[in-house]
């Protein structure tokens, strides 16, 4: 099994901070592929960008991943 983020948490949180992909990407250092990817389901980021992720937005990996709405 492989890690899935919330199918809606990722992009959520990107269009409330007015962000492109091409901008979180940047600012993740990846690419706006893998935030598509990311954010469509097709592909699960790796430990390291998870917690990137999470510590960019202030939230949990439980969020992240669904196992909670907070």
């Amino acid at each position: 099994d492989t890690l899935q983020l919330s199918q809606t948490g990722l992009k959520r949180l990107r269009e409330e901070r007015g962000l492109s992909q091409s901008d979180l990407a940047k600012e993740l250092n990846i690419s706006r592929g893998s935030v598509s990817f990311y954010e469509n389901g097709s592909r699960s980021p790796d430990i390291k960008v998870l917690a990137d992720i999470c510590n960019y937005f202030h939230v949990t990996s439980d969020y992240m991943i669904g196992l909670s709405d907070k």
